[in-house]
């Protein structure tokens, strides 16, 4: 955390990614476009980080996740945070078009590290593309039953029940069926959501560079033990 260097600013968000060497780095910060510059920036402390110093610096790790606003916008932009990731060395980024709600957005980034360890270890997706995005597809899903469950009370929070929900949401038709009981006020799994004040994130949220191309050991593993055998016999 860049909280514990004290003053935060450009100079300390160098000096933490290149002194911790992140594989995965999550930027959570405020961000925006510069509509006479045409590009965009996050800010470290009360500094804004351009793409020029995130190049001129070689801030980089291999994945990226920017939980801040409006770094990807489509609109009179040409030159983005993540473009600047990418040409220094990142093999994937995801940031957002739009503004985000500082508590969803954090929420879906944790999601992302619980996640990550279960997928890290089982033969779940095979890529980082497949993981990214079924994170944020999954996210319109997930983000009504944890709120139901707030609501409800702690002891309310089923792990078992999300653990399902969030297996099933990984079929497409399962995904789909979900889709359509939430917006109809059906129940999921024995609960209803309110989809009232729901934000679709997964729309939000865009993925640039080769996430195909950074596989998960376990599922490498998985297909070479059948090629293997399919060899043998």
């Amino acid at each position: 955390s860049l909280m514990t260097y004290g003053k935060v600013g450009k100079q300390e968000f160098e000096n933490a990614v290149k002194k911790h060497k992140p594989e995965f780095l999550i930027i959570d910060t405020h961000g925006g476009a510069d509509l006479q510059n045409h590009q965009s920036f996050i800010y470290m402390g009360n500094e804004k980080v351009y793409p020029k110093d995130i190049a001129e610096r070689g801030i980089c790790a291999r994945l990226v996740f920017i939980s801040a606003c409006n770094t990807a916008p489509c609109y009179n932009d040409v030159n983005t945070v993540a473009n600047a990731l990418l040409e220094v060395g990142a093999s994937a980024v995801t940031s957002s078009y739009l503004p985000l709600d500082v508590d969803e957005s954090s929420m879906l980034y944790i999601r992302i590290l619980n996640q990550l360890n279960i997928a890290a270890k089982q033969d779940i997706h095979r890529n980082w593309l497949a993981f990214i995005s079924h994170i944020l597809r999954t996210s319109f899903i997930m983000t009504p039953l944890v709120e139901n469950a707030r609501k409800e009370g702690a002891e309310h929070m089923d792990p078992m029940l999300i653990g399902k929900v969030n297996t099933l949401s990984m079929f497409f038709n399962k995904r789909a069926e979900i889709y359509r009981k939430l917006k109809v006020g059906e129940d999921v799994e024995g609960i209803k959501y309110d989809l009232s004040h729901a934000v679709p994130h997964y729309l939000m949220y865009t993925t640039i560079g080769r996430a195909d191309l950074v596989m998960f050991d376990s599922s490498m593993k998985k297909r070479q033990e059948e090629f293997q055998k399919m060899m043998e016999e």
